[in-house]
């Protein structure tokens, strides 16, 4: 599984110096999970909801013995209670 995250640390980067206040935990990889059967022989690519985790698309770099798939959208947004 790859969870995305914000890509900046914080809501409203600075634009004079964006790249240092990239968010380096925007990417993790998780690798051994597990999930139902049924999804080693889906070739769409449609959205898959994952418990308590979002929904996933699977990833081209999927293979039938090696599943990747990416969260396209999580359940909870920790910035959305800020922003309003």
């Amino acid at each position: 599984m790859r969870l995305y995250d914000h890509l900046f640390a914080s809501p409203q980067p600075d634009a004079a110096d964006f790249a240092a206040q990239l968010n380096p935990a925007s990417l993790r990889t998780i690798s051994g999970c597990r999930c139902e059967p049924a999804l080693t022989g889906d070739e769409g690519n449609g959205a898959v909801q994952f418990e308590r985790q979002g929904y996933f698309c699977r990833d081209r770099d999927s293979r039938p013995d090696r599943l990747v798939f990416n969260r396209t959208v999580g359940l909870r947004d920790i910035w959305a209670r800020n922003l309003v």
